[in-house]
């Protein structure tokens, strides 16, 4: 690609150019001014100015050259920074890098600098015109009133002339969404009605496991037997026929280690209830002394269940 011709297009369209590691090509305008030693009004002057600098490639310029070259702005990116590569190099060699229509780069004494070529006009950028219309009458002509009504013929309609009338069209969809909308409603209020008068009547569970279980005494801490922690079994071991009477057991949870169980056993000696664990096969079933009720041993664990362990199956120890 001949990044050179890009850049003399690209800059007389924008009126600047930025090449990185040679300079800043820019127009400078100067206004027109009044002479009084001549009496004459000087006309506005447009000259190049160059800027040396290292700077960056320019994205507006890159894009520019990718949109003509029909590659990629990281492709035109590429290019610009070989051209500078190569122009840096010529200019070392004694060489000049021309620019076509804008004027040429040359080195001295390791300066970069530019000339600008004698053949280079400017052309500023020319104001859109819009044309006018000269004569609007000419251009839209409008009737009176008068002229209106009386090219305007009105007909009386007769007896044997149908009127049609255009019946509106019902929205079925929206009627059923209506009424679904409404009973949906009402389906609310009789609900929310039927809650609030039934809802004092009702008893929920927990009050009527509360009402159900006998009261459970407090256990004297002077009759726990301190060798119920002991890590043998014999220690721990409860049978059914050394209970005290008027008591059942009822296991409460179970463990795979022999500390878990003995640390459940102290969190509920510590509420108090009169616990203990015991061992069968390698599980450890902490087992807890409750007041028998005349309704069997499977209701009162049906009704400590909910207080000491609802997920699991507390169960009279057999």
């Amino acid at each position: 690609m001949d990044i050179a011709k890009y850049a003399g297009l690209y800059f007389q369209r924008s009126e600047f150019l930025y090449l990185p590691g040679l300079g800043n090509l820019e127009i400078q305008k100067k206004s027109s001014i009044y002479n009084q030693n001549q009496g004459a009004i000087q006309a506005p002057e447009n000259s190049i100015i160059f800027k040396p600098t290292l700077g960056v490639i320019d994205d507006s310029f890159a894009n520019f050259v990718a949109n003509n070259e029909r590659i990629s702005i990281a492709a035109a990116s590429n290019g610009i920074s070989d051209f500078t590569k190569v122009a840096k190099t010529e200019l070392s060699n004694g060489n000049k890098v021309e620019i076509p229509g804008l004027g040429s780069f040359f080195q001295e004494n390791g300066q970069i600098n530019f000339e600008v070529s004698p053949h280079f006009v400017y052309t500023p950028k020319s104001i859109p015109v819009f044309q006018n219309v000269s004569n609007q009458d000419a251009y839209k002509q409008e009737d009176n009133i008068k002229e209106i009504i009386a090219n305007t013929s009105f007909s009386t309609p007769t007896s044997a002339d149908e009127i049609e009338l255009d019946k509106g069209k019902i929205n079925y969809g929206k009627v059923v969404l209506l009424i679904l909308l409404g009973l949906a409603v009402l389906g609310g209020l009789g609900y929310l009605i039927y809650y609030m008068t039934s809802g004092s009547d009702t008893k929920t569970p927990t009050e009527q496991t509360t009402q159900d279980l006998e009261p459970t005494p407090a256990p004297n801490n002077n009759q726990i037997d301190s060798n119920q922690t002991q890590n043998t079994t014999d220690t721990n071991l409860v049978d059914n026929s050394t209970q005290n009477a008027g008591k059942v057991a009822i296991i409460v949870n179970e463990y795979s280690t022999e500390a878990k169980a003995e640390a459940r056993v102290k969190r509920l000696q510590s509420i108090p209830y009169e616990a203990s664990f015991i061992q069968k096969d390698s599980i450890y079933l902490v087992v807890v002394q409750l007041p028998a009720s005349a309704k069997g041993a499977q209701f009162v664990a049906d009704s400590i269940k909910p207080i000491l362990n609802p997920n699991y199956n507390v169960r009279p120890l057999e």
